[in-house]
């Protein structure tokens, strides 16, 4: 299955939508008519085992990291996609 349904589409959505940024704009604000990804499905695979005996991991492309780590370099051109490795102990209210 795939990951973005109907890739080549998206592709070009998403290119029209950056050749339609006005120069210079900030990086944070993407705009009302940015083309999300939609999928109608997602890959999904039932766990085999109790949850507490699983090793699992979260992924976002949230941007978050805490005190002491580096933060994003929002002026990569395509973004910064290094990985920031956030311990669970850390609350909610501790990310930047």
């Amino acid at each position: 299955m795939e990951t973005i349904e109907r890739i080549d589409e998206w592709r070009k959505r998403y290119g029209d939508w950056e050749q339609g940024r006005t120069r210079g704009s900030p990086r944070s604000e993407i705009g009302d008519d940015y083309p999300f990804v939609e999928n109608k499905r997602a890959p999904f695979a039932p766990a085999r085992r109790a949850l507490p005996m699983m090793n699992l991991a979260l992924i976002s492309s949230a941007g978050a990291y805490i005190n002491g780590m580096e933060s994003y370099d929002t002026n990569i051109v395509g973004g910064d996609i290094t990985l920031r490795e956030i311990p669970r102990e850390i609350e909610a209210e501790d990310l930047l």
